[in-house]
């Protein structure tokens, strides 16, 4: 991790100097804080979960994150402030510093049209009864689709499976199961909305799209070893927004007759209305103001 982040902070300071930036904006990349021009980082994980028993070394790891937390002059967090936070202890820590703000959930799907349709042809016409929507590392995201790919035919249900796998979209159907490699963003929001059960990671990114949605009946399958995955599940559980499965214990139909108890996001999240004025505050602060917005992609 010190080598990507030493890695990042090369870049930035390259790139300042070249492009004439006058602020940054990072997307949970640690390295890219500058002395030069101020930087922000936007961020959820305040507290990271420590992987040992009785989260034995969590102190010592919160000092050390905090450490690289505060290289940056402002810190923006995509969750409402108090306890009842979409993150809970992820995104509250026990205290804050100066430039800190919860700027509420954000979602690529927040105040977009309902689609009508969808746009790719294949689908048009059609609704999924029950959405898996597969993401993250291998090997993980394979076995995931493995498991819920065999016991699709225990449901009389149209089971889209999306795998995750971006490139050339194509389309499989074997009896109910309909293998979809990827959706593009308007035709997932629309299979979200129609499907009568979303089955998903707990990645912080996904439920701040479902809480946005107002999702209602929701599945959720922790990556094995992802400790933030497995709190954000567990909270998920204890609240009856969803039905959390470790991957290993997924069996469908047993899980589908548990979500009854179940509420989901009772009605959608707002999200993005706080953004605005924090956004807006620090740009009228920049010297000189920017004329325009450059995006910088970093390959993980």
């Amino acid at each position: 991790m010190r080598r990507v982040i030493a890695e990042e902070h090369q870049l930035l300071k390259d790139y300042i100097p070249r492009h004439g930036l006058s602020g940054v904006i990072s997307d949970h990349r640690y390295g890219l804080w500058s002395d030069r021009c101020p930087t922000v980082l936007l961020c959820h994980q305040l507290q990271l979960r420590s992987p040992l028993p009785g989260q034995l070394g969590a102190g010592w790891v919160y000092r050390l994150h905090r450490r690289f937390l505060r290289r940056f002059e402002a810190l923006w967090i995509p969750d409402h402030p108090g306890s009842d936070g979409l993150g809970g202890s992820l995104s509250h820590p026990p205290s804050l510093w100066g430039g800190v703000e919860y700027v509420g959930p954000l979602s690529r799907f927040a105040d977009q049209p309902q689609p009508e349709a969808y746009q790719w042809p294949a689908l048009q016409g059609q609704r999924p009864g029950i959405l898996a929507v597969l993401s993250g590392p291998e090997p993980q995201r394979s076995l995931l689709e493995t498991r819920l790919r065999q016991q699709a035919h225990t449901v009389d249900q149209p089971f889209w499976l999306v795998q995750g796998q971006p490139g050339a979209q194509t389309l499989r159907r074997a009896g109910n199961l309909w293998e979809i490699s990827f959706l593009d963003g308007p035709d997932l929001m629309r299979a979200l909305q129609q499907a009568e059960t979303v089955i998903s990671r707990s990645g912080y990114s996904s439920l701040m799209d479902y809480a946005a949605l107002g999702l209602s009946r929701l599945i959720l399958v922790p990556t094995p070893g992802q400790t933030e995955q497995t709190y954000l599940g567990q909270r998920m559980a204890a609240q009856g927004v969803a039905l959390t499965v470790p991957q290993r214990h997924l069996l469908l139909r047993e899980a589908l007759g548990r979500l009854t108890a179940c509420q989901g996001f009772s009605s959608p999240l707002p999200t993005g209305a706080r953004l605005a004025p924090v956004l807006d505050a620090w740009l009228a602060k920049l010297n000189p103001p920017p004329d325009k917005m450059r995006s910088l992609k970093i390959h993980k």
